[in-house]
């Protein structure tokens, strides 16, 4: 925008000089504070900045987000309770004395206004989720037990539900939502179960067909071929340390004397990757699900069972 006042051809000529000048200040001033904006690559700037956090350990890098490369995962689990928006805002509003953010703020207004009439609101289990909104369409697409029972007033006891995010709206401070599955009424130990594990993306299904296809033919024995390739510990004396109840013994200890003062401790640990070929099904299924999980009162396993609690498993007197 040019500068408003005088039409005077000097006057108007000087004020853009001025603003040129500030301008080259402003860009001077940015480059000096982030120098990293000159480099010509992403290599070059994480090392320029590294530099700078050596040089000054007293500073702290900070940033802000200027794109989503890829959607979270977290967007296809929010687990909650429905409850009228009303209701459900009451329930999470800032306490007395406290200063409402301006997406509250807007909410409220929004509310006041009618703007969610016919919706229901989604409070999630996890406090770091934002509240979500079903819209009446979806609203009329749930089962009837929902609808009634996220209209009710002074339940003790409300139903789990796994939701999505299908929007958010640049002018809603509220995602918008879409139920998966109605998971079970809360204070129940399976609901709460299948609760936890839906809103922390846990695969709890069971293998499918192609996955078990990769597992070898049981019964099961190491080929003379593959022994000769292997040291054998069988002489040694090698024990668990996991509890009675363990099933999955995937490691073990030995300790050997060395002389005086000096032990040898050996770790020996199941070769799972002799079982689990790069890129197969198996495979595969083993990174989406990363790790076994443990709970009170089961496991969800990372491989079949097969494997993980038997073929890979140390038990007494088998060779493995």
């Amino acid at each position: 925008m040019l500068p408003e006042g005088d039409a005077d051809p000097i006057s108007l000529a000087d004020k853009l000089s001025q603003m040129a000048l500030a301008a080259a200040d402003d860009a001077g001033v940015t480059v000096a504070q982030s120098p990293w904006h000159m480099a010509g690559s992403p290599a070059e700037a994480l090392e320029k900045l590294g530099e700078i956090l050596r040089a000054r350990p007293d500073m702290r890098a900070t940033g802000k987000v200027v794109s989503i490369i890829e959607p979270s995962s977290c967007r296809e689990a929010i687990v909650g309770v429905l409850l009228p928006p009303a209701t459900a805002m009451n329930a999470t509003a800032a306490p007395a004395g406290c200063q409402p953010t301006p997406a509250a703020t807007a909410a409220a207004a929004a509310l006041a206004s009618g703007a969610y009439a016919g919706h229901l609101m989604l409070v999630p289990l996890d406090p770091r989720l934002p509240k979500s909104l079903l819209t009446p369409d979806v609203v009329a697409g749930l089962p009837e037990n929902l609808r009634t029972e996220a209209a009710a007033t002074g339940l003790t006891t409300r139903t789990f539900v796994a939701a999505r995010i299908i929007d958010w709206p640049s002018t809603s401070p509220f995602p918008l939502v879409e139920v998966r599955q109605s998971l079970g009424p809360t204070g129940d130990i399976d609901a709460g179960t299948a609760a936890i594990l839906a809103g922390e993306g846990v695969r709890d299904e069971d293998f499918g067909l192609e996955v078990y296809a990769c597992l070898p033919r049981v019964p099961w024995s190491i080929s003379p071929c593959e022994a000769a390739t292997r040291a054998d510990f069988s002489s040694w004396r090698i024990f668990s340390i996991d509890p009675i109840t363990a099933r999955d013994l995937d490691d073990a200890l030995s300790i050997q004397p060395l002389g005086p003062g000096r032990w040898r401790m050996g770790v020996h640990i199941a070769d799972v990757a002799s079982f689990v070929k790069p890129g197969t099904a198996l495979d595969e299924e083993a990174q989406l699900r990363g790790t076994s999980v443990y709970l009170v009162q089961k496991v969800i396993p990372m491989l079949p069972r097969l494997l993980c609690e038997q073929l890979c498993s140390l038990q007494p007197g088998d060779p493995r």
